[in-house]
């Protein structure tokens, strides 16, 4: 009794036409030399980027200050402990506008 041929199986979004497939690894090389030809675009999007995530990051720990400073508030009595969340959010949302 013979054994089927194990064959592997067909991805059918790949092509089979060996031309296209080196034609296209060819393109991808070619756009990535051109990207790294000049970095500086790339350099300025990754400071942009950094300084977003520095912002956000801010954003976060002042938010989170406020929300300790509002538990601290409670726990001491203070009339409006919510005072700090609403300043800081208040805050936050002006600087967005501006």
């Amino acid at each position: 009794m013979t054994q089927p041929a194990s064959a592997e199986p067909i991805d059918p979004q790949e092509d089979l036409n060996p031309r296209t497939t080196q034609l296209n690894a060819l393109t991808r090389r070619r756009q990535t030399t051109t990207a790294l030809d000049d970095p500086h675009p790339l350099i300025r999007e990754l400071l942009h980027l950094r300084a977003g995530i520095r912002a956000a990051r801010m954003k976060h720990a002042n938010l989170l200050a406020a929300a300790r400073a509002t538990l601290a508030a409670h726990q001491d009595g203070e009339p409006d402990p919510c005072w700090y969340l609403r300043d800081e959010i208040a805050a936050q949302t002006a600087g967005a506008d501006a």
